[in-house]
């Protein structure tokens, strides 16, 4: 399930922001308190997430070092975009939430579950359009080539073989 880069990476940064309880602390939780949301996101190991999980690269090895923003960041995101649609049964993007249920139901053969209640929620976070402008370029910037696979998924998303788009609203 792919999701919109900028808004994920913000829902990210507040996520472990939050996660600062007496029963457990998020591993990354001092980076986010010494860093700003721009900060953060110019360390190469946050960057471009997506496009390193669908290429196949874990993010602790291909990414903490290295900046994906050049001519690597090109073949890793070509990666991606071939495994998106060669190897995959099927892939959803959250903002097609319901049909992306329905896809991955119809290539299980099996039915499609709704939830009656959202139960996981990142708090006190910013919506994206309430952030500065130069506070979205930055962050859409470190995370260019997410930006691209979630743009080509978006275009990919109804040819897949399985999709169905949304007939009826469930009960």
């Amino acid at each position: 399930m792919l999701r919109r880069p900028v808004d994920r990476a913000v829902s990210f940064y507040y996520f472990i922001e939050a996660c600062s309880g007496p029963s457990y602390e998020h591993p990354r939780l001092e980076e986010v308190r010494k860093n700003s949301l721009t900060e953060f996101y110019e360390k190469p190991v946050h960057q471009n997430v997506q496009t390193r999980f669908v290429a196949g690269l874990l993010s602790e090895y291909a990414g903490r070092y290295v900046d994906l923003n050049g001519r690597l960041g090109k073949a890793v995101l070509r990666r991606a975009k071939q495994n998106l649609v060669d190897s995959y049964e099927a892939f959803g993007l959250k903002e097609h939430f319901k049909d992306s249920v329905r896809l991955f139901a119809n290539c299980l053969d099996v039915a499609p579950e709704w939830p009656e209640k959202r139960y996981k929620t990142t708090g006190e976070r910013p919506d994206v359009g309430d952030l500065q402008k130069r506070v979205r370029r930055s962050v859409r910037r470190s995370n260019s080539l997410d930006v691209e696979l979630y743009k080509f998924a978006r275009e990919q998303f109804g040819r897949q073989d399985e999709f169905q788009p949304e007939a009826e609203s469930p009960k």
